[in-house]
């Protein structure tokens, strides 16, 4: 039988302090600041990647690792504390640790 975990290891990537259930948050945010400020609620998905036609026979991996070397992203996530809101004054996507764990 498999057993499910009831508690998931969550880093606050500012303070890099483990994140007690109930006390952080997802955030879903703007990367991209051509799109508005970084932190805020993300208003367009990145676009898919660019690696020719279907009719081609296949993608070479230097094209790869530099079309992901080059990709500026528009959505990124973090995972924080509540006290640790690196984008206070903006309002991005967020989702409680709790609720992520579902």
């Amino acid at each position: 039988m498999i057993q499910k975990s009831s508690s998931v290891a969550w880093i606050c990537q500012i303070c890099k302090q483990p994140i007690n259930s109930g006390d952080g948050f997802v955030e879903v945010i703007n990367c991209n600041p051509d799109l508005g400020p970084v932190g805020s609620y993300p208003c367009k998905a990145t676009p898919p990647f660019d690696l020719g036609t279907e009719e081609s026979d296949g993608v070479k991996i230097d094209d790869l690792v530099t079309e992901l070397l080059q990709r500026k992203p528009n959505i990124g996530f973090i995972v924080f504390h509540s006290r640790c809101d690196p984008h206070p004054n903006t309002e991005g996507y967020s989702i409680q640790l709790t609720r992520a764990e579902t």
